[in-house]
């Protein structure tokens, strides 16, 4: 449906206008007909957000627009960080319920004092994880094996299967050594296993998962402060097509100011009519030049 109204409305005020404007081109008609998606079922609705906002969060960091965008996309450190705030604030929302999305970490219940084999508590949640690292990293390899045409080990890299590994023993480690210390209540306990863990960003540093991560960490607080008060429109409805055809509009005028991911976003969403446009934008000023 978005992909229907967008180009439909792109190619409408062109005829209306009679040529293309700067902001009839594309930022115009992407409003419009993005708003649309306003009256989808929920969960369809939902997807489409996610994927738009993280895209707005992403590439307004891969644009270092302001100071503090460029101090966080040029440090891991603050990356990291940022990431393990978000972890805290996730898990503790799963674990209390007013975060029903999706999380790369289900939360854990503390291990009871009686149990014997921590060790064995740790490592079946790590073996869990790291399988599940494993088969994401065979998909991308053979995803980059298809692109490349060359079948190369290479291809294979472990990068999600230690991400996740270590996502889930840290946490997990965490947890078993707070067993013992009753100062602290089940909440804090969850809070900072799932700070700890969020360390584990290290070793796989991409500013994909930082964007989901901050996007489901503002959806966790926002839950938080308004349960019971959902509603048929909210202000995401109204955010929506504003971030599409922000992003539209940048992908076609100023390619290098969005993220890998936004791009793909965007072509799907025009049915590849905006890389149309970008291409042909592209022409002309090589014919002025």
């Amino acid at each position: 449906m978005v992909l229907v109204t967008v180009t439909n409305f792109i190619i409408y005020y062109s005829h209306l206008l009679g040529e293309f404007r700067f902001y009839t081109l594309t930022f115009v008609p992407s409003v419009f007909g993005s708003s649309f998606t306003a009256f989808l079922p929920h969960r369809v609705k939902h997807v489409y957000h996610t994927a738009i906002f993280q895209c707005l969060i992403e590439s307004l960091l891969v644009q270092r627009g302001n100071v503090l965008t460029k101090s966080l996309s040029s440090s891991l450190k603050l990356q990291t960080l940022l990431f393990m705030s978000c972890s805290a604030v996730i898990l503790l929302g799963k674990q209390q319920h007013y975060h029903n999305g999706f999380w790369f970490l289900a939360p854990e219940s503390v291990p009871p004092k009686e149990a014997s084999n921590l060790s064995l508590y740790v490592l079946q949640g790590m073996r869990k994880y790291l399988l599940i690292g494993l088969a994401l990293d065979t998909f991308k390899a053979l995803v980059s094996c298809f692109k490349s045409g060359h079948w190369q080990l290479k291809h294979l890299r472990l990068e999600s299967m230690a991400w996740l590994g270590c996502y889930a023993g840290i946490y997990r480690a965490t947890l078993c050594y707070l067993q013992r210390h009753q100062e602290f209540s089940e909440p804090q306990k969850q809070i900072l296993g799932s700070f700890l863990g969020g360390i584990s960003y290290i070793c796989y540093p991409k500013l994909t998962i930082l964007s989901y991560a901050l996007l489901e960490a503002v959806r966790t607080l926002w839950a938080k402060n308004n349960r019971g008060k959902r509603k048929r429109l909210g202000y995401s409805d109204l955010i929506f097509p504003l971030s599409l055809a922000y992003l539209i509009h940048t992908y076609v005028l100023h390619p290098h100011k969005v993220s890998g991911l936004t791009a793909i976003i965007v072509d799907s969403s025009t049915a590849n009519y905006a890389r149309q446009i970008r291409r042909r934008l592209e022409q002309i000023q090589l014919l002025k030049s």
